[in-house]
């Protein structure tokens, strides 16, 4: 078991992660029930495995050569290794460039605002100036106009927030979401369910009065996400553009959202009860669907693989991105 969940996490790693010989992930394995261990050379053993797995992606993510085996309801075992998470983060900080610290800083602010759900893009700069007056010293403003420089650190920030799920932020676009979790849970994952609504998107496709029920609907159903209570309002055009960002969607007549979207993943894969069971249990395997459903279809394309099959694999979340980055393939799909 725990062979199998370790390659799991390493290939999720390294399938997710971009390759960097600088800073390459930190992992430490850490047993959490030794106590249960009666027999001991369960350490011995983990260590073989580890040694295994440190040696196949070695290039990728660089795994602690320690082994931690603790009673995770004792705080004597696991004060250690808070001792080390604390060192190696403490060692990492002194690495990595001034933005660590500065995001820090606005991960604070940030949950001091944490009513808001959405701030304009312009209140987060002001927001990173107010919180790092140093952020505009040495730059030379002429008529009111901010230095590329400041804009530019306010981007890193915004960006590097964003790549660790503090927010979620894209240039060009006239807001921040500072708070993923209201985004991720009762807006899209309301829109995802949505399908199973008397209000059903046709197909996968969604029109701007789709955009807007779907908001009033999930706002509806949490008092605490009233406009008042969640910053600047969430429009439909602000959704759809946010979404297309995200690779969630594409636009049915590319440049014109009056067109309306389509979301691959709102598509029903008329998994049976088994399926969805296996699903939930954590049985990673993706099939086509039973052939018995229907004796008379026939299923025509080809399958996709990694280039490195030991260490990578293709997330589920991979093929919608793929028809969205591709959507001439489903032009191609409907014409089989």
């Amino acid at each position: 078991m725990l062979q199998e969940e370790l390659i799991y996490w390493l290939q999720f790693i390294a399938s997710n992660t971009p390759t960097s010989i600088a800073f390459p992930p930190q992992l430490t394995v850490i047993l959490t029930h030794a106590d249960k261990d009666l027999h001991g050379g369960l350490v011995e053993w983990a260590e073989q495995v580890v040694q295994n797995a440190r040696t196949t992606f070695k290039d990728i993510v660089n795994i602690s050569p320690k082994i931690y085996a603790l009673n995770a309801r004792s705080t004597n075992d696991v004060q250690p290794v808070l001792d080390f998470v604390f060192k190696s983060s403490h060692e990492l900080l002194k690495r990595v460039p001034l933005v660590f610290a500065e995001c820090a800083i606005m991960r604070r602010a940030l949950a001091n605002r944490a009513k808001d759900c959405l701030i304009k893009w312009n209140t987060f700069c002001d927001l990173c100036i107010q919180e790092m007056p140093g952020l505009t010293q040495g730059n030379n403003e002429q008529e009111g106009v901010e230095s590329n420089v400041v804009l530019k650190r306010q981007k890193a920030i915004a960006a590097n927030l964003h790549d660790t799920g503090d927010i979620i932020y894209f240039e060009g676009l006239e807001f921040v979401v500072v708070n993923p979790n209201w985004f991720c849970h009762d807006v899209m994952g309301f829109l995802i369910n949505f399908r199973g609504t008397p209000n059903e998107i046709d197909n996968g496709f969604a029109t701007k009065p789709d955009m807007e029920r779907i908001l009033a609907q999930s706002l509806s159903r949490d008092t605490r996400n009233t406009p008042s209570k969640r910053g600047i309002l969430l429009e439909p055009n602000d959704l759809m553009q946010l979404m297309l960002k995200l690779d969630i969607c594409y636009e049915r007549d590319p440049g014109n959202l009056d067109a309306g979207i389509y979301i691959p993943t709102i598509l029903d894969a008329n998994f049976s009860i088994t399926e969805r069971e296996k699903i939930v249990e954590g049985i990673r395997e993706l099939t086509w669907p039973p052939q018995e459903q229907n004796p008379k279809w026939v299923f025509l394309g080809r399958r996709l693989e990694c280039k490195d099959r030991i260490r990578t694999f293709l997330t589920p979340g991979f093929f919608p991105r793929l028809q969205v980055r591709h959507e001439h393939l489903c032009k191609l799909f409907k014409m089989i």
